[in-house]
């Protein structure tokens, strides 16, 4: 799925890693330069419908470097 959306997702951040925990989950951490982007992406009709077809949950969490 996030092959499909390569392109918009870099519009949005401007790096990425995806890891595989098992057959169903991953782990993706992203350097995300636009949310607003990320969220039309994520919540798009299709993406919804996905998840709904897949019993996919997503957890955002948003944290910030400390210097």
């Amino acid at each position: 799925m996030f092959n499909k959306y390569e392109d918009e997702l870099r519009k949005c951040a401007s790096d990425w890693k995806i890891g595989i925990v098992n057959d169903h989950e991953i782990i993706a951490l992203w350097n995300v330069t636009d949310m607003d982007g990320l969220q039309t992406i994520t919540s798009s009709p299709e993406m919804t419908q996905w998840d709904a077809d897949n019993n996919a949950v997503d957890v955002i969490y948003s944290i910030e470097k400390i210097s």
